[in-house]
């Protein structure tokens, strides 16, 4: 393991450049470099990414064993998650008909999958890896790369969704304007992303957040914020709430126990595979949130005015 170039980057959304560095941390996630990373509290609102890694560093940052390209096709977890995608996909679209659906970052292609499976006619996935682009072709899934977005024909899309992506772009803003282009007038947006304001974030706010995914999330959002640039961007939204957060709690966990110096660490123990650990933390997130406590992640429906 070596350091990787990096470069100090003003915020994106309002071109603040402080160099308050508030809080650092390391990828405890992955380990794919020695770099220590810095977020910063920035004006507008937003945690940002200060010194974030090169495009050319994306393959090293993003390996072969990264989670989201290592689907769950079988057994009790991959019935949990596709129950998961189709409660969010029932709760966020309730009985509208839909034509076309694009899942912008769609990684394994879990999500597009199961809005195939749902009879959606024309469901499109986009993501910078191509690793699963001719399976998911081979289920009438269209795929394309993240900077495509051209391909499609403005105003042509029901739905875009965008599950746990928002936090990886480098400009947030200029993707959601470009993805209003593509949707209805009356279309869904749906997304999912950290937010800083659960109980695992004060534990591990000033290191070890699992949030912080370093060096990968350039901006964490806070539920107010997020609402503002979608409204600044021409949408309105519909429905707001937490929802469980179990990869942060576990990767908060694990990465305590990193800086604990208990490096030793049974890497399964601490993952998603982890059924009986996701239950744990799951639930745990449900009852907080049914006291009215806030989680970590956090999802957002707005339409296109």
């Amino acid at each position: 393991m070596s350091f990787i170039s990096t470069i100090d980057a003003p915020c994106a959304l309002c071109g603040g450049s402080s160099s308050i560095k508030t809080i650092a941390t390391k990828d405890f996630s992955y380990g794919t470099c020695e770099n220590e990373f810095f977020y910063s509290e920035c004006e507008c609102g937003v945690y940002r990414l200060v010194n974030q890694p090169l495009d050319e560093d994306m393959g090293r940052i993003y390996p072969e064993n990264y989670s989201a390209y290592r689907p769950t096709r079988f057994g009790p977890m991959a019935q949990i998650r596709k129950w998961n995608f189709q409660t969010k996909i029932k709760d966020a679209i309730g009985n509208r008909k839909i034509d076309s659906w694009l899942d912008f970052g769609c990684g394994a292609g879990e999500l597009a999958l199961v809005v195939k499976s749902l009879g959606v006619e024309k469901v499109f996935g986009c993501d910078f890896s191509e690793m699963f682009f001719e399976e998911l072709r081979s289920n009438g899934v269209e795929c394309f790369l993240s900077n495509e977005l051209s391909r499609l024909d403005d105003k042509s899309l029901d739905v875009v969704s965008m599950l746990q992506v928002i936090e990886h772009l480098r400009d947030p803003r200029r993707e959601v304007d470009a993805i209003k282009s593509k949707l209805k007038i009356g279309g869904v947006f749906i997304i999912e992303t950290p937010s800083p304001s659960g109980l695992d974030f004060k534990i591990g706010r000033n290191k070890t957040w699992g949030g912080w995914h370093a060096p990968r999330h350039f901006y964490i959002f806070s539920q107010i914020k997020l609402i503002q640039i979608l409204e600044e961007c021409g949408f309105r939204v519909i429905s707001t709430k937490y929802i469980p957060s179990p990869y942060m709690w576990i990767e908060t966990l694990k990465a305590r126990l990193i800086v604990d110096g208990r490096k030793r660490i049974k890497s399964k123990r601490f993952s998603i595979g982890n059924i009986y650990l996701v239950a744990v933390v799951t639930l745990l997130d449900y009852a907080l949130i049914a006291l009215g406590k806030p989680s970590s992640n956090q999802q957002i429906v707005a339409v296109r005015e």
